[in-house]
């Protein structure tokens, strides 16, 4: 009873962390405030010298001032575009391929103790299958439509 319950949980947990990257990938970033940001930043980055350099008299200041502002603005619209698509093939992007496969062998260990080794590795030749085949979204939008792969083996 407690392995089913374990499995249940992990199943459950799985399904909700899909689904919640599933909202954060299709939820698109408004373009007009994208756009916005970056025109202010653009003004705010060119226009700043032209006022630092009428109110400040050290010339090396100014400039060390100026850089450090325009390093620190253009860095943070550089981790923005980073942030817009985390789920990338970036090396800094989030591994959503380890996590999953994190939990499939501990739904493999929950259903090799509840079912045996047969079942287990019915399930992870089924997996592996499925993640050859090609992208996780669209396995997921086919399989929705065969009736076949919901039957028991």
């Amino acid at each position: 009873v407690n392995e089913y319950r374990d499995l249940l949980h992990f199943v459950t947990s799985f399904n909700q962390a899909f689904h919640g990257f599933r909202a954060i990938v299709f939820t698109p970033y408004p373009f007009p405030l994208v756009q916005m940001t970056r025109l202010f930043l653009f003004f705010w980055v060119y226009s700043l010298p032209l006022v630092l350099l009428q109110q400040l008299e050290n010339l090396w200041t100014t400039l060390l001032i100026i850089f450090l502002i325009t390093f620190g603005f253009v860095g943070t619209e550089y981790v923005s575009m980073t942030l817009d698509d985390p789920f990338g093939s970036d090396v800094n992007d989030i591994d959503e391929k380890g996590m999953a496969e994190m939990v499939y062998e501990d739904i493999y260990v929950t259903i090799y103790k509840a079912d045996g080794g047969k079942s287990a590795s019915q399930l992870r030749s089924r997996v592996q299958e499925r993640y050859e085949s090609g992208s996780g979204l669209a396995n997921y939008k086919n399989d929705l439509k065969r009736a076949d792969f919901w039957k028991k083996s």
